[in-house]
């Protein structure tokens, strides 16, 4: 199955510029800092100096990402958004949210077709008046009519501080006025995007649900190895870039939970820290409920 890639900045500007251009030529972190100072003057709105640090952050760890697979990404959307914001913290800096190609979860009507969020990016960062915020960068396939084709992303953000719910938090900070250039999204396809961000943020790294990415040739040997392997083999994937996870892989087969939901349940001592735990829904093939992936389909 093949999944969208984010598009940052730097990989745009590079795709697309000239051989001799000694932007093109700089790693990430000297790009982004040059353009900065010495760029057009949309490098110095708000928002892009947002996505430069964010894009920053992104290389600097190796461009971290999740996959989302089709058979928990509705459920993820379905993440209830009456918690109290401060508790969410992103599972990396800045980390990219991929969608499978023709099967993305989150589309929205438009001129008689459908048009679908490909990715996101994530990042959770300290702003100087709202405090910590949660930042995401959604890629509909909006692009600007250049000769290299800019990706256009929508974004949003919320603030992180105590005393709001993420959903009183959500759409308190300043909208810019772009939002209305280009093309029309759906506030209902943007917010499906901050539900899942925020699902993700509570199931964290969750080994029932959420497991490293390896090299496709050594994917047999990650499922069958015992845990010394397992991680050698990771290791392995993101020397060689590969640094991400994919978030319900096997609960594309059988058996196939029709319609499972998340709870928050609350941990450790005292009960003070939050989860997002998978709750069951029906079964279909119900002789073969042993083999759901361990704390999948169990209500705790």
């Amino acid at each position: 199955m093949n999944f969208h890639n984010y598009e940052a900045y730097y990989a745009t500007y590079r795709k697309g510029g000239d051989r001799d251009d000694p932007l093109a030529r700089l790693p990430p972190e000297k790009f982004y800092a040059s353009v900065v100072q010495q760029g057009p003057i949309f490098a110095q709105s708000p928002i892009f100096l947002a996505q430069v640090h964010c894009e920053t952050n992104w290389y600097r760890r190796g461009q971290p990402y999740y996959k989302v697979w089709p058979g928990i990404a509705k459920t993820l959307i379905n993440f209830p958004l009456n918690i109290e914001a401060s508790l969410l913290k992103s599972p990396c800096p800045s980390i990219a949210v991929r969608f499978p190609e023709g099967q993305e979860p989150i589309a929205f009507a438009h001129n008689g077709g459908e048009v679908p969020a490909r990715c996101f990016l994530m990042s959770q960062a300290d702003h100087q008046k709202w405090g910590q915020i949660l930042m995401i960068w959604i890629d509909y396939g909006e692009s600007a009519p250049l000769s290299t084709p800019v990706p256009i992303y929508t974004y949003q953000s919320f603030s992180l501080a105590p005393g709001s719910t993420i959903e009183e938090a959500v759409g308190k900070l300043p909208v810019s006025e772009s939002i209305h250039m280009g093309l029309p999204i759906d506030p209902q396809a943007t917010l499906d995007c901050v539900r899942l961000a925020c699902a993700l943020c509570f199931l964290d790294k969750d080994p029932s649900i959420i497991e490293p990415e390896v090299l496709a040739d050594d994917l047999r040997r990650f499922e069958d190895g015992d845990e010394e392997l397992r991680k050698r083999l990771v290791a392995k994937a993101q020397r060689r870039g590969k640094v991400g996870w994919n978030v319900g892989r096997q609960i594309e087969v059988t058996p196939h939970v029709r319609r499972p939901h998340f709870a928050i349940r609350w941990t450790e001592r005292g009960r003070a820290v939050p989860k997002l735990v998978p709750v069951k829904g029906s079964v279909v093939h119900r002789q073969l409920a042993e083999k759901v992936p361990t704390g999948f389909g169990v209500d705790t």
